[in-house]
């Protein structure tokens, strides 16, 4: 696989790639961080083996040339990290080195947070740290300061099943960090980055351990590059809240990318906008965004935006997002976190809402549920379709209930089959109260009925009755009749009577 660099406002970028791509972050102001395929250029460093006779990383009797390893001739000298080695290194200053290789498990310490072990490598562009195995690098990192901002340094997991853990912090000085793992392995996130830039992810898994593994970041998270299509996955174990960072999406021409945030647990991630990029399309590009995991994805920018180089196709409007589990927020004030022509679909067990708005169209799918509001508020989206099987979930007090505004003309499709949930404020108990209320505003011609929606927790003695006035769908919810004790009786009386008439008409 080729690298491509991320191109952005001057400073650091980290880029993680490989065969497969999930999560990818684009650059901003300062620096990114970006995983990318491979180690194709393995093999053009000279090797400088760690020999181990003392775990002092500084003392060069310790290397099988004799230094540390330098940047000599052609792509320099390359420091062999064995896990086999007796002894392994620890950092008793800080140091820079050209590129380091490990292998059967090696690992890397120091003995100081002031020890930062900074990767110089001597050409342009390279591979400055490659990992073969299982491997935990607990140091501090850095890259070599550039003036011109250009240089990208890789950091590369090969192999199968294998994981580097970073649990130190890492440092932009003006390069880009370029960390890619293969489609099994996985990158584990689990220091304090307080760096700014971009968050590139490409391949693998790449997942974070720690909560200042990314609480201390601005700039963007991308998945997915110009480069070969792969997918990747952002996996967050904790809770971030980055309110100035955009989450951007980017497809190569003439592919088909499926991207993931994975949000674990009760965890979330707030983020601003959500944008889909494609880059030198010449054919049919489709990229996909995945929501996964049980945690929530917040959205909260108001200016989401789709842009594309090239003469090719478009994203496919209707599947640029996908809700595969878990929450999805829009808590945007104005305007919307997405562009007008992506569209969102929430799949079975997942769950669309907020109280902001989005431009694009939104499926709810069979299983699927859109829950405006954080208590009782309204939600708005462009265009709206309740499938057969699909849950509108409408929170209620005695003076008010959720609402959905529909802004396109002809915006409302309701399928049969489609089910309202009707709870008490802030709880999963069913409303009860008797009265007629506005649940959905659309103008233009309603596609389907309203008398297509049914109660998914009707209870005992109450009737409902689902309608529109022509903008609204209302439903309207009455208590069942019930005759009093005493016409109960005279009713029972006279069945008796005409059950004893028609016996005695048998009789005779």
């Amino acid at each position: 696989m080729s690298q491509r660099k991320l191109t952005g406002a001057m400073g650091l970028a980290i880029v993680i790639a490989a065969a497969r791509l999930r999560v990818v972050v684009a650059a901003i102001s300062l620096m990114a961080l970006v995983l990318l395929p491979g180690s194709a250029a393995f093999g053009a460093f000279t090797a400088d083996n760690w020999t181990g006779g003392t775990t002092d990383f500084n003392n060069t009797a310790n290397w099988s040339l004799g230094h540390l390893p330098t940047a000599l001739g052609g792509s320099g000298e390359q420091g062999v990290i064995s896990g086999l080695t007796s002894n392994q290194p620890v950092l008793t200053a800080p140091t820079a080195v050209n590129a380091l290789l490990f292998t059967n498990g090696g690992t890397l310490s120091s003995n100081t947070a002031a020890d930062i072990l900074t990767l110089d490598l001597s050409a342009a562009n390279g591979t400055a740290l490659t990992v073969s195995t299982t491997t935990n690098i607990s140091a501090n990192l850095a890259a070599r300061a550039s003036s011109a901002g250009t240089k990208v340094v890789t950091v590369s997991v090969t192999g199968s099943n294998n994981v580097l853990t970073l649990s130190g912090n890492l440092t932009p000085n003006g390069a880009t960090w370029s960390l890619g793992a293969s489609a099994t392995d996985k990158i584990v996130l689990s220091g304090s980055n307080t760096f700014s830039g971009t968050l590139l992810l490409t391949s693998g898994v790449i997942e974070t351990n720690s909560n200042a593994a990314l609480n201390n970041w601005s700039g963007s998270i991308q998945l997915g590059t110009n480069g070969t299509p792969a997918s990747a996955t952002l996996r967050l174990n904790n809770t971030f809240s980055l309110t100035q960072t955009n989450l951007i999406i980017t497809a190569k021409s003439n592919s088909t990318v499926d991207e993931y945030v994975e949000v674990v647990g009760s965890n979330s991630l707030t983020v601003a906008n959500l944008n889909l990029t494609q880059v030198n399309v010449s054919g049919v590009s489709d990229v996909q965004f995945h929501k996964t995991g049980a945690g929530t994805l917040v959205l909260t920018g108001n200016n989401g935006t789709v842009s594309k180089s090239g003469s090719g196709t478009s994203f496919n409007p209707t599947a640029g997002i996908k809700v595969d589990a878990g929450t999805l927020l829009v808590n945007n004030a104005s305007g919307s976190p997405t562009a007008a022509s992506i569209g969102y679909n929430v799949n079975s067990n997942a769950t669309f809402g907020g109280t902001g708005a989005v431009t694009g169209a939104v499926d709810v799918k069979s299983g699927g549920h859109i829950a405006p509001g954080a208590s009782v508020e309204s939600l708005g989206v462009g265009w709206l379709h309740l499938e057969a099987g699909s849950y509108l979930d409408v929170e209620f007090i005695p003076s008010a209930n959720d609402t959905i505004n529909i802004a396109a003309l002809n915006g409302l499709t309701i399928d049969s089959g489609a089910l309202v949930n009707l709870y008490v404020e802030g709880s999963t108990n069913p409303w009860t109260t008797a009265g007629t209320y506005a649940l959905i505003n659309y103008t233009g011609t309603l596609n389907g009925a309203a008398s297509n929606l049914s109660v998914a927790n009707p209870q005992n003695g109450l009737d409902y009755e689902f309608a529109t006035d022509g903008s609204t769908v209302y439903v309207t919810i009455s208590s069942v009749s019930v005759p009093e004790p005493a016409t109960m009786g005279l009713l029972l009386l006279g069945g008796l009577g005409l059950i004893g008439g028609s016996v005695r008409r048998r009789l005779n």
